[in-house]
């Protein structure tokens, strides 16, 4: 009977030590290893990873590549320099906006710098979009950069323009996110998403070009994720995220890549004639078409997308995410989502082999362990398998999985040492009480 009593006694107080250390477990993977380089680089390669499990079978956005048309100096009213021709470029969009696409994005800066407009004729150019916008009723874009610091009004230059003007802005530091609006300042309040294609001049935030895009055509096919953003578990994941910078928050949403192939293959154009629009453009009607330098070596902005070898043309990030916004917005774990499916995993180690000791009463440290060797790894495949399954269904990025499920497989063994040094914290303390004095 003392050795039942001893037994359970020492039971419970395995259990215990587990319990407290895998609450302390997940929280120095939150607080301390998530802010490793190490992690960091393992979160990408998941992100990866779980992109390649991403079906994008229909596309409504298509490439008209203009890497052709190059940069050319311009004396214009005794004012000279170098930029994109417009009047070539004019002729581009109006071929392009006679098949009757559902929306335009040029990317190309066309904001002024410090001296004005970048050519004297950028307003008649301006003017002339904003003509072509209203008489085929259709959302046409413009991208701006440099000045996105302004109020957005007067990211061209000029109120006239504000309907025309849509940053676009690429973090250089991680292109898994890009910004879904343009604060002005840390307290900036948005305009609802799906308001972008308006502007309006006291707004405190200004559009990104795929959010300007995306409103254009809302099918969002992940109910799932979105439903249980209106539920409790709010708490546990999200789709708009917050990035601080200096003076601001900077709201982000992942991007869905997996359309890249298509965009870069079959949905583009490469011209600059508008005739060759005109007699190869049928593919463009009811399409969401972008503008802009799409050939790697031309493009002078380029960006290293995870689980790509070759750098890609900014163009197709600004598709991509407005594919994700409109189509397949992505989700992710809050940080308290990852604590809480952390924890999870390894409780449901803990509890089945609390359940294999109490019912098959096996005897044995050794046999225990080769047990909870044998759960962790059927956790760790389900956790794989079934992840990669989930991520299709719910459009629910895990990205730091890799990260879990080196946690899964060093658990029992830091378990065992722990509890094999705290075992032996006691004789060392006898030992050292009990020792004669010298």
């Amino acid at each position: 009977m003392d050795a039942n009593n001893s037994q359970w006694k020492d039971f419970r107080s395995r259990l215990v030590f587990n319990l407290v250390f895998i609450i302390s477990l997940v929280f120095i993977k939150a607080c301390v290893v998530d802010q490793t380089q190490i992690a960091k680089d393992l979160e990408l390669t998941g992100y990866a990873l779980l992109q390649r499990q991403l079906s994008s079978d229909r596309v409504p956005i298509y490439i008209v590549d203009i890497s052709d048309l190059e940069v050319a100096s311009f004396n214009i009213d005794g004012q000279t320099g170098k930029a994109t021709p417009r009047e070539p470029l004019r002729k581009i969009i109006e071929a392009v906006a006679a098949w009757k696409p559902r929306a335009i994005g040029v990317d190309i800066d066309f904001s002024p710098d410090q001296n004005g407009y970048i050519t004297p004729r950028d307003p008649e150019f301006f003017q002339s979009i904003l003509d072509l916008r209203r008489k085929q009723n259709m959302p046409i874009f413009l991208g701006i950069k440099r000045s996105e610091a302004l109020r957005p009004a007067v990211w061209l230059g000029s109120e006239d323009y504000k309907a025309l003007a849509a940053s676009i802005t690429i973090p250089k530091q991680d292109p898994r996110k890009m910004p879904r609006w343009i604060p002005l300042s840390e307290h900036s309040e948005c305009e609802p998403p799906m308001s972008t294609i308006r502007a309006d001049e006291h707004s405190k935030c200004g559009r990104t070009m795929s959010a300007g895009l995306a409103d254009t055509f809302r099918e969002d096919h992940c109910k799932f994720a979105k439903w249980m953003l209106q539920g409790p578990w709010i708490k546990f994941i999200e789709h708009i995220s917050e990035r601080k910078l200096p003076g601001v928050e900077v709201p982000e949403f992942l991007v869905d890549y997996s359309p890249l192939d298509s965009l870069m293959g079959k949905q583009r154009l490469q011209t600059i004639k508008p005739v060759v629009i005109q007699d190869q453009g049928r593919q463009l009607r009811s399409k969401v078409v972008l503008i802009g330098d799409g050939t790697l070596g031309k493009a002078s902005d380029t960006f290293v997308i995870p689980g790509r070898p070759q750098p890609v043309p900014g163009i197709y990030l600004h598709a991509s995410a407005a594919y994700t916004l409109a189509m397949a917005p992505l989700y992710e774990l809050t940080l308290l989502g990852r604590i809480v499916v952390d924890f999870l995993l390894l409780m449901s180690i803990l509890l089945a082999i609390t359940s294999i000791h109490l019912y098959k009463n096996m005897p044995g440290e050794d046999k225990t362990h080769w047990w909870e060797d044998l759960l962790t790894l059927l956790v760790m495949i389900v956790v794989i398998v079934g992840g990669m399954l989930f991520i299709r269904s719910t459009c629910l990025i895990w990205s730091d999985f890799i990260v879990a499920l080196g946690g899964l497989l060093l658990h029992p063994r830091l378990e065992k040492f722990f509890w094999s040094l705290l075992n032996k914290i006691p004789k060392i303390l006898h030992a050292i009480v009990s020792r004669p004095d010298q």
